[in-house]
């Protein structure tokens, strides 16, 4: 790895992956100039990212293989500063945090795919020797990745609550508008009943009372 840029200079960075920038530091496309500082993070959190930004599937595997492939060339010809995530508080003369855990599902995933394709991360292992380890260590309690497993449909089940209750509320609405507009048809209809009967009455009490004035 190269030495940090001199001086006050505000930092040149890149990165094969989409990350988080770098505070006061300038971002370039990748691999930027000679002497730039390349970023990379594991590829536990790089497909996190990938999955959360919706990006293609069927691209997301051989991505990541060609972008560990290029940072391993980058290291090997010494022309870059490479750095992971977690090294970025030595730009500030800083110590550098220790390497993340790895995401559990992912790094079940990740161990099964390496089973069936086991040089699929080679370039990357260069970098971070301690990557597989970190692996292995994620899987240390399964009940812990079960319970990782489910949370995402037991979050979708409560972010559905509200919508549920809302609909239930709306019929429930709907039903109370019918009846009432039910009661008040049925109040009208009365209403027109009652009317009819007191026409009625009158006219029976002028046919009853006719008779009486002709024998008067």
């Amino acid at each position: 790895m190269m030495a940090s840029p001199p001086g006050d200079a505000m930092p040149v960075w890149s990165s094969p992956f989409p990350c988080e920038p770098i505070a006061a530091g300038e971002q370039v496309d990748y691999p930027g100039p000679a002497g730039s500082i390349v970023i990379y993070d594991s590829p536990d959190r790089v497909l996190l990212r990938w999955r959360t930004e919706g990006q293609n599937p069927s691209e997301s595997l051989d991505q990541l293989h060609r972008g560990y492939d290029s940072l391993l060339a980058l290291s090997e010809a010494g022309s870059h500063q490479l750095l992971a995530r977690w090294e970025l508080p030595a730009l500030g003369d800083q110590p550098a945090d220790p390497p993340p855990p790895a995401d559990r599902i992912t790094a079940a995933l990740l161990l099964l795919w390496l089973q069936a394709s086991p040089h699929q991360l080679d370039a990357y292992l260069q970098l971070d020797p301690g990557y597989l380890q970190r692996l292995i260590q994620a899987q240390a309690q399964p009940q812990q990745l079960l319970l990782q497993w489910l949370a995402p449909a037991q979050s979708a089940a409560q972010r559905n609550e509200p919508t549920q209750l809302q609909q239930e509320l709306d019929a429930s609405q709907a039903e109370l508008d019918r009846l009432q507009q039910s009661q008040r048809q049925m109040d009208a209809l009365m209403d027109q009943v009652k009317d009819q009967q007191r026409r009625t009455r009158r006219l029976l009490a002028v046919l009853l009372n006719k008779p009486q004035e002709g024998s008067s």
